[in-house]
C-alpha cells in the first residue's frame, strides 16, 4: 500500500511539473548568439493602409548584433537590428526570462502628439515574458492624465449653437502584455517554432460637453483599443516577424453627428529572410573580466562614457602592452596603447572622440620583458553621444 501511495505521488508530481510554465527558461536564448558578434540579415517589410491596399512591398538589408550592456556581471543583454525601416534602429534587451524594448522604440504615436494628446511611457515593456503563461495576458502600465482641452481638438469639432467644450480633457492610459501561443515558421530560415508576445495600448479621452439646462456631459472617446504590435523571437535567430494592425485615429461623439478623422496609422509585417554571422565578430562570452596569469583586465571606468574613460588592467611584471578598439563588426577602429608598461596597475585614459555612439570591443595583448609570456584579455564599453 505504501509503495503504490508512493507511485502515485511521484507521477502527480511528474505531470505537475510537466504542466508548470518554464519558470528558469532565460529569454537570452532567443538571441542570434551569446556572445558579442556581428550577422547580417534580409527582411521583408509589406506596408499596409486602414483600408488594406498594400502601399508597399519590399526588402532591405541590416546589420544585427548581440552585446553587453553596462558592467557585465549584470547578465543585461541587447540585440540591435540596424537599420529597422522607418526607426533607424531596434533594441532589444534581456534579463532573465524578459525581452523588453522602451514603448518609444515600438510604437510611434506622433499622430497624438500633434493633436495635442500627449501620451509619453518613459518605460521599458515586454515583447517577451517567459514567466507569463501563452494566452495570458497582464497589465504593464495605467495613467490618468488631465490636461488643458488642445486647441488642435477644439478646432476639430463644430458643435451645435449654445453647446460648447470644457476647460479640460481626461486622458486614460493602459497599456497591457499578452503572450502569444507559440508559432511554427516553415520559410527561407528553415522550419523552426517562435516564441511570441504581443502589446495593447488603450487609450481614451473624456471630453466634457457643456449643454444649456442640463450642464457638463462628460462623453468618453475611444481614441485607440488594443493597439499595438506582435512580435515572435526564435532561438538562433533572433527576432523573426512583427506585425502591427493599420487603424484609425478619430474623435466620434454620435449623439452630435461627429465623426472627425485625426489620423490613420499604416500597419506593417516585418519577415525576416536570412542571417548570417558576419566572419570574426565572435568574441569569447563574459566571465573572464580576469585572466590568471600575466594580465588582469578589470571593468573601465566610467561606462557608457563621452568622450573619455579610463582602462584599467594589472601587469604580474613590466610587459609590451598593445590595446586595440574594434567595432562590433570586427574592425580596428582604434589603438589605445602601443607602449611598455611596469608590473602593477594601470588606469589608462582613452579618448573615444573620434568614435560614433555604440557597442565596441578591446583587446589588450600584453607580452612580458622577463617571461615572454603572452596574454591577451578582453574587454566591452559604449560610447554614448
Amino acid at each position: 500500500m505504501k509503495l503504490s501511495a508512493t507511485l502515485f505521488s511521484a507521477l502527480a508530481l511528474m505531470l505537475f511539473i510537466s504542466i508548470l510554465p518554464a519558470q528558469a527558461q532565460q529569454a537570452s536564448v532567443l538571441f542570434p548568439a551569446q556572445t558579442d558578434a556581428a550577422f547580417e540579415s534580409q527582411w521583408r517589410v509589406i506596408v499596409t493602409d486602414v483600408d488594406d491596399n498594400v502601399v508597399a512591398d519590399s526588402l532591405f538589408t541590416s546589420q544585427e548584433t548581440v552585446g553587453f550592456e553596462g558592467d557585465l556581471a549584470s547578465e543585461i543583454l541587447f540585440y540591435s537590428i540596424s537599420p529597422y525601416p522607418p526607426l533607424a534602429q531596434r533594441v532589444i534587451r534581456t534579463e532573465g526570462s524578459r525581452a523588453f524594448a522602451a514603448l518609444s522604440d515600438l510604437i510611434d504615436l506622433s499622430a497624438l502628439d500633434d493633436f495635442g494628446l500627449p501620451v509619453d511611457f518613459d518605460a521599458d515593456v515586454d515583447l517577451i515574458n517567459l514567466d507569463v503563461a501563452p494566452g495570458t495576458s497582464v497589465e504593464l502600465a495605467a495613467q490618468n492624465l488631465r490636461i488643458e482641452l488642445p486647441e488642435e481638438i477644439l478646432d476639430l469639432i463644430d458643435l451645435p449653437t449654445g453647446i460648447t467644450l470644457g476647460d479640460s480633457v481626461d486622458i486614460d492610459i493602459s497599456l497591457n502584455y499578452e503572450r502569444l501561443q507559440p508559432r511554427n515558421f516553415n520559410n527561407s530560415l528553415g522550419v523552426f517554432t517562435a516564441e511570441g508576445g504581443r502589446l495593447a495600448l488603450n487609450l481614451d479621452v473624456t471630453l466634457t460637453v457643456v449643454v444649456p439646462i442640463f450642464g457638463p456631459q462628460p462623453f468618453t472617446i475611444p481614441i485607440l483599443e488594443s493597439f499595438g504590435p506582435e512580435f515572435y523571437m526564435a532561438e538562433g535567430f533572433g527576432l523573426v516577424y512583427e506585425e502591427l494592425p493599420p487603424t484609425s485615429i478619430a474623435i466620434v461623439l454620435s449623439i452630435f453627428d461627429i465623426n472627425q478623422p485625426i489620423a490613420d496609422i499604416n500597419g506593417s509585417i516585418y519577415e525576416k529572410q536570412s542571417l548570417t554571422e558576419v566572419p570574426g565578430t565572435s568574441i569569447p562570452a563574459p566571465g573572464n573580466a580576469e585572466i590568471a596569469g600575466l594580465i588582469s583586465l578589470h571593468p573601465n571606468y566610467p561606462n557608457p562614457f563621452n568622450p573619455t574613460t579610463n582602462l584599467v588592467f594589472e601587469l604580474s611584471e613590466s610587459a609590451q602592452v598593445l590595446i586595440e578598439v574594434f567595432d562590433l563588426q570586427g574592425r580596428r577602429v582604434a589603438v589605445a596603447a602601443s607602449a611598455g608598461f611596469s608590473s602593477g596597475a594601470h588606469h589608462l585614459p582613452f579618448d573615444a572622440s573620434a568614435l560614433a555612439s555604440g557597442m565596441y570591443s578591446y583587446r589588450v595583448t600584453a607580452t612580458g620583458n622577463q617571461s615572454g609570456v603572452q596574454t591577451t584579455a578582453f574587454g566591452r564599453f559604449t560610447v554614448l553621444k
